[in-house]
């Protein structure tokens, strides 16, 4: 759950900087990579905060981070995601 958690707000995290947070019709964007860290337990059923920040894009290719914070602010885990544009199938 945390790994899904991490990885759905990456798209925010890709796409908030330079353009509106839709996929450029023609393509969607995939998860190539996704490397977590896990500090401390992540509680279900707590209030949380969950965040995503662009870190570089290069053509297709955007690295993304992401983070669980808990009620506090301390930091649970933490993600860096590679995401890619692909063409989609005609």
């Amino acid at each position: 759950m945390v790994w899904a958690a991490l990885d759905c707000p990456t798209i925010w995290g890709a796409w908030s900087v330079e353009r509106p947070v839709t996929v450029p019709s023609g393509s969607f964007t995939v998860l190539a990579r996704q490397r977590l860290e896990q500090l401390s337990p992540v509680p279900a059923g707590d209030e949380l905060i969950v965040s995503a920040w662009p870190i570089e894009r290069e053509g297709r290719k955007h690295l993304v981070g992401a983070a669980i914070h808990d009620a506090d602010g301390a930091l649970l885990a933490r993600a860096e995601s590679l995401l890619v544009e692909v063409p989609r199938p005609t």
